[in-house]
């Protein structure tokens, strides 16, 4: 029996079971979205308490890397659905997404600046004591600041108190405001 709709090859229930596994995909794609979003936070999570730590430490980035990997597979099955013809997003895909993107965007806002003071500590560098007699640069907004860089002078006479002689053969100094 002939269709009637010159345009379709498919029958009714060709159709029906297109769109079953278009949902099924979709589904999938949205669980992808879900797992990059749980390994996105556990690394921010980590990396938030690793940058208030004082001791050497290493950044946990890997989850970072884990939520790239799955978002990507989530993008590669909703590009495929989308070739398929299933181009309409689920108001609940969208709010799932828009939220993935808010929280991407503001965990890196936070952490990426002071990743970056603390690994090559300039002004705006907060730092914590070790051992009494050493500074160690940490995020800002750890419990243990006890100094900040406020600005770079070319002699430690023109810091009004603590300094820190920059390492690498610089001749400047940071000068550090008390916490």
């Amino acid at each position: 029996m002939e269709s009637n709709n010159e345009n379709s090859d498919f029958t009714e229930q060709e159709k029906i079971e297109l769109i079953q596994m278009m949902i099924v995909l979709r589904q999938k794609a949205i669980r992808q979205v879900q797992f990059g979003l749980g390994w996105w936070a556990a690394s921010a999570i980590a990396m938030y308490v690793a940058m208030q730590s004082t001791g050497g430490t290493t950044y946990w980035y890997g989850g970072a890397l884990g939520a790239l990997f799955h978002w990507y597979r989530a993008f590669k099955i909703l590009s495929a659905t989308r070739s398929a013809g299933f181009n309409t997003f689920v108001k609940n895909e969208k709010l799932l997404i828009g939220a993935t993107v808010a929280i991407v965007l503001f965990t890196s806002a936070t952490i990426v600046p002071e990743f970056y003071r603390i690994e090559s500590p300039t002004v705006g560098t907060c730092w914590a004591d070790v051992y009494g007699d050493m500074l160690a640069p940490v995020a800002c907004w750890s419990n243990n600041v006890t100094a900040k860089t406020i600005f770079l002078a070319d002699s430690p006479s023109e810091c009004p108190g603590l300094y820190l002689e920059l390492s690498g053969g610089q001749s400047q100094f940071m000068c550090l405001e008390e916490y």
